[in-house]
């Protein structure tokens, strides 16, 4: 199912017939749901996000690159050699 990505509304009702008369119906929505999710994280996180599984919760609240970077910059200057990250996000930071 790999021509669900990048995700293209104006074809998704073909894709999804197409698709589901080789595959599972749930799984079709799974991966259509994945496509559109992966390539609206790739507006901020650009092709990385295309490695990633996404839940809405996930996306929405995802770290920008910018502002983890900076974060770590800070632990690094101030001495920290160890931490404990025990956030529920995507686990970019």
């Amino acid at each position: 199912m790999d021509d669900v990505t990048p995700y293209d509304p104006a074809a998704v009702l073909s894709s999804a017939e197409r698709l589901r008369a080789q595959y599972d119906t749930d799984l079709v929505t799974a991966a259509l749901t994945q496509a559109r999710l992966r390539t609206k994280a790739a507006e901020r996180f650009g092709d990385r996000a295309f490695t990633l599984w996404w839940t809405p919760d996930s996306l929405e609240q995802a770290t920008r690159p910018e502002v983890s970077e900076r974060r770590a910059h800070l632990l690094v200057e101030s001495g920290s050699s160890f931490v404990a990250d025990l956030g529920c996000g995507a686990g970019l930071d």
